[in-house]
């Protein structure tokens, strides 16, 4: 599973590991960063979740 966070500059995929739930609060604190930074830039990002082919 992959998070996509598109900005009016382009796309941003952040994928998921499927591991501990140590590794996904990690993944979850970066995501949350890069929102904060589109969101101080002025940028409405969009955040869709994308389940990926076998996944």
């Amino acid at each position: 599973m992959s998070f996509v966070v598109r900005s009016p500059s382009g796309r941003c995929v952040v994928s998921l590991p499927t591991g501990t739930a140590e590794e996904m609060r990690e993944v979850a604190v970066e995501l949350s960063d890069m929102l904060a930074v589109f969101a101080a830039a002025g940028a409405k990002p969009q955040l869709s979740v994308v389940r990926e082919a076998g996944a």
